[in-house]
């Protein structure tokens, strides 16, 4: 039980805050360009 909290649970818990950075990033990057699109108007004919 020992070497699954120590190695096992730590290293998910490295996965997770690396997936949690990466979010961050990108959605401080998207930000920065505005981050909502724009839909096109339709076109009538």
């Amino acid at each position: 039980m020992r070497w699954h909290v120590l190695c096992w649970d730590a290293w998910f818990l490295v996965w997770g805050v690396a997936l949690l950075v990466a979010v961050r990033l990108t959605s401080r990057r998207s930000g920065q360009r505005g981050g909502a699109v724009v839909p096109r108007s339709r076109s009538t004919g």
